[in-house]
């Protein structure tokens, strides 16, 4: 029976069906609570909890959640007067050792582990979880290909170690191809992201139309100009028309004005105007307040501010040139660019291989093999993508916010396929999600 310990909203979310679902709310909104209900009336209503594949993000969130569900059906089975329900959950219990509740790497680790002939992989590998050896093991890599780089010599590799080492070291250059190397790890294709990473930089005649520019810078200055000017716009309607803060609505109005000119400008892509006008962006002194009832009022507004006053601040700095100074600066970059997309794509490609040849896999490796298995040879599913999608009922997915473009590869070939009735479930803050963008 429905109890009080739930919203409207909330059972709608436990009981709703027919699409893929995502609950998206903030944090301590009781979303794992919710999900962990779902479960429970999915086995009350006659489904086996080995149907179910449930995704956490830790193993300590995989071990609380069997231990919810544990608990849950213990009091089912003691609550239940009806002899074959009762069966039904004490099978329930019998089968929660076994069920698929797991993080992703697990997960992947078991497909591998049923599917590894799928992709002529050696099925004895030890996992690398020591970060140490992690460590040395991919130095031992870069410093052969960057020892192999030197006695090549090209220019445009001579080029880029110019802006990364100095007399004393070339860790800086080092610590670029590992950063990248990562990035392109959290793809399905890293060599396809490593590859067109030098298309961003293309030559173009209008900064506001360059790829890189268009596509990822000016999506977050809009944002937050945006967010500035509404922000401030609130801050305004608060304390307008009383007498006792008539310095700080002027203040406020101030640095409105300045922040509307500068969306309306980004907004029209008149970037030389945009960039002059964010050179002379200035704030004035915040109006000091001493009774206690202005500061209430007064306080969070100034933290706001010096929010906005920081954001700006960082604002100046990465459009710290004029426009056409950017382009020049892109063009100049896409030859370097490039490079460092091979040379991280080498590095990414001698490391699968040093790793082939010790039989060890990384947590990372293991997404890799699992997407591999799925997807098959032409990309179109292969017998152990139709396994798991006949085996899962539903797809229970927790921290939906953290999960990159890989695991949503992986998910996308276990779950019922988009184009039929949904059935993955995912609760997070999507807010948060640092994969957004």
């Amino acid at each position: 029976p429905q109890n009080e310990t739930f919203t409207d909203t909330q059972w709608q979310a436990i009981f709703d069906e027919g699409d893929h679902l995502l609950i998206s709310a903030s944090a301590g909104s009781g979303k794992t609570t919710v999900l962990v209900r779902r479960v429970i009336e999915k086995l009350k209503s006659g489904t086996n909890i080995d149907e179910l594949l449930i995704v956490t993000f830790t193993e300590a969130a995989a071990r609380e959640m069997k231990e919810r569900i544990q608990v849950a059906l213990q009091q089912s089975v003691n609550g239940e007067s009806d002899p074959q329900r009762r069966q039904h959950f004490v099978k329930q219990l019998t089968l929660l050792p076994m069920a698929q509740i797991s993080t992703l790497h697990s997960f992947c680790l078991a497909v591998i582990r049923r599917y590894y002939y799928l992709i002529g992989i050696d099925p004895v590998f030890r996992l690398l979880t020591d970060e140490t050896e992690q460590i040395l093991l991919k130095e031992e890599v870069w410093e052969e290909l960057r020892d192999q780089k030197y006695e090549e010599g090209t220019e445009v590799f001579y080029r880029l170690t110019e802006n990364f080492v100095n007399d004393r070291s070339d860790e800086a250059l080092a610590n670029v191809v590992m950063d990248l190397h990562r990035f392109a790890q959290a793809n399905p294709n890293p060599k396809d992201w490593l590859e067109t990473l030098a298309k961003q930089y293309e030559h173009s005649d209008d900064l506001s139309e360059h790829p890189l520019f268009a596509k990822y810078i000016a999506p977050i200055y809009l944002a937050q100009l945006q967010s500035a000017a509404n922000q401030l716009q609130r801050s305004i309607e608060q304390v307008s028309g009383q007498k006792e803060f008539s310095k700080l609505v002027a203040m406020l109005e101030n640095d409105f004005a300045q922040v509307s000119f500068l969306l309306q400008t980004f907004k029209d892509k008149q970037l030389t105007v945009f960039y002059q006008a964010l050179g002379n962006v200035s704030f004035g002194r915040f109006p000091t307040f001493r009774k206690e009832e202005q500061k209430i009022i007064s306080v969070p507004i100034k933290e706001q501010r010096d929010e906005l006053k920081e954001q700006i601040g960082e604002m100046q700095k990465s459009f710290a040139y004029p426009p056409e100074k950017i382009l020049a600066l892109m063009t100049q970059a896409q030859p370097l660019v490039q490079e460092m997309g091979q040379l991280t794509l080498a590095f990414m490609e001698n490391l699968k291989q040093r790793k082939k040849d010790k039989g060890v896999l990384e947590f990372n490796d293991l997404e890799h093999y699992a997407l591999e298995i799925l997807s098959g040879s032409n990309q179109t599913g292969s017998e152990a993508s139709t396994y798991y999608r006949q085996q899962f009922k539903e797809v229970l997915v927790d921290e939906y916010q953290d999960v990159n473009r890989l695991q949503e590869a992986i998910l996308s070939w276990v779950r019922t396929p988009d184009d039929k009735n949904g059935n993955q479930f995912m609760v997070g803050v999507v807010q948060q999600s640092i994969y957004a963008f």
